[in-house]
């Protein structure tokens, strides 16, 4: 029916037996869905045309080619947990009903500051920097005014949400209740009680901090400029450019 699945990926990851290609713009993919080799030259002219157009198009190309809230509210989910990957990898879009949509979201393990590496010339783990912003589409689309006002209004819906993650009998306590008696059995076989309770602070105090400065930067009407030539990604030594 002419949908598709598609996943970022590194071309040092390529596993025998799965479907890739290279957009014009270089950017590697594996198709997850349809594993039909017969549709990879389809599926590419697509993925052409929704960087070309993301790159350069008007709002209403932009529109068009893309389902909005999707878009937005992947990049608010990628951009509040920082994941190192989400420059290249387990990077999920599909194609429906003539529309690009953003997602499934997955694969979070290197996310809200457990992990430390140069990228865009940051660190990481700060949570007070920006970094989805300079990622593939979104390179592009933090440029177009229509699609930052759409992530401010997303955002201000959500954002008492966010707040209840991180919140003393949040999210992460309503967890910690849930499976305490998991967790005991795990860390009375395993120790490392003080280091697990230390990571549970740390990584609360990095929500909390990461989701006030992104409080104070979507309301202020921050713009991003994402071609700045000073940041890359590096990646196993290779520098790789923002955006495409």
């Amino acid at each position: 029916n002419g949908d598709f699945l598609v996943e970022m990926e590194i071309q040092d990851r390529i596993e025998e037996g799965n479907i890739y290609l290279t957009t014009s713009a270089n950017r590697f993919y594996r198709v997850r869905e349809p594993e039909d080799e017969s549709q990879v030259e389809t599926i590419k002219s697509k993925l052409d045309e929704l960087e070309k157009i993301v790159r350069g198009g008007s709002w209403d190309q932009v529109s068009e080619i893309i389902d909005i809230d999707s878009f937005v509210e992947y990049y608010i989910h990628n951009e509040f947990m920082k994941s190192i990957d989400f420059h290249q990898l387990s990077v999920y879009f599909y194609y429906h009903d003539g529309k690009f949509y953003a997602g499934p979201v997955w694969d979070y393990d290197n996310s809200a500051g457990d992990f430390s590496r140069k990228a865009f010339g940051q660190n990481i783990n700060d949570p007070n920097t920006i970094y989805a912003a300079f990622c593939h589409y979104y390179a592009y689309l933090t440029k177009i005014s229509e699609f930052n006002e759409a992530v401010f209004c997303k955002f201000t819906k959500i954002s008492d949400i966010l707040g209840e993650i991180y919140t003393s009998g949040g999210w992460i306590d309503s967890d910690l209740t849930t499976y305490n008696d998991a967790i005991n059995r795990n860390l009375n076989r395993w120790g490392g009680a003080a280091r697990y309770n230390d990571n549970i602070n740390s990584l609360k105090t990095w929500l909390q901090t990461r989701h006030n400065f992104l409080n104070q930067y979507f309301y202020s009407g921050a713009k991003i400029e994402s071609e700045d030539s000073n940041y890359y990604f590096s990646y196993n030594g290779v520098r790789i450019a923002a955006g495409f």
